[in-house]
């Protein structure tokens, strides 16, 4: 298993003193997210337990949690859990759940939204534009899910984030493949706007949009595993 930063020291600071195995919850769901624990690879209880310095307690019980989450799946002939591989039948049906979910949220947020959220949403859209056009993709990939998570927050719906928090990381937020800046920076206008005037139905209605246009680039690209 091949990881690095961030570790717990790190992440103790953004979780705000969650429990430990909570935190290394957080922490291999973030090496899932990114990368570092590709879809097929071995998870080892030891080696995560050694790699953060703790015992293996924890670390099983964060393991336990996410293969209840679908995101680990136990290896019953060998021992051990992988990182889940999803079919393309699996990613579609998450884009369906994804897209209601972020469509609902976006709705809530033009329902709820306070003028300092809106500045946020304008902010990221901003951060993403300067990242675009430096040619800094990591920073334009976080800037845009900052945006999504920030619309997520506006609803205040805990419920509707825990599952759209689940969604994500199955589909891996910020692996979306060749798609036009303008067009995501566009888009993410529009739905600031629309949410800014309090327009639920503009909202949703634009958001599904987004979301399609990420299912369109993602799907068509997927071979059946």
């Amino acid at each position: 298993m091949n990881v690095s930063e961030p570790l717990l020291s790190d992440l103790d600071a953004q979780t705000g003193g969650q429990s430990l195995r909570n935190q290394v919850r957080s922490l291999l769901r973030s090496w899932i997210i990114t990368g570092r624990l590709e879809a097929g690879s071995r998870v080892r209880e030891s080696d995560v337990a050694e790699e953060l310095g703790i015992s293996r307690v924890p670390v099983r019980e964060a393991i336990a949690m996410l293969e209840g989450e679908g995101l680990l799946t136990s290896m019953s002939r060998r021992g051990g859990v992988v990182v889940t591989e999803l079919k393309t039948k699996d990613i579609e049906d998450f884009f369906d759940i994804r897209e209601r979910l972020e469509g609902l949220a976006a709705r809530l947020a033009a329902r709820r939204a306070q003028p300092g959220d809106i500045r946020r949403l304008r902010w990221y859209i901003a951060e993403a534009r300067a990242a675009s056009e430096e040619g800094r993709e990591e920073d334009f990939s976080a800037a845009n899910l900052d945006f999504h998570t920030s619309i997520t927050r506006m609803a205040d719906n805990s419920t509707l984030a825990s599952m759209l928090e689940v969604v994500g990381v199955h589909l891996r937020w910020n692996t979306v493949p060749n798609r036009d800046h303008e067009q995501i920076l566009g888009d993410h206008e529009q739905i600031a706007e629309a949410i800014a005037a309090g327009d639920e139905d503009a909202a949703e209605r634009l958001t599904l949009k987004d979301i399609h246009g990420i299912r369109g680039k993602v799907v068509p690209g997927l071979e059946e595993l």
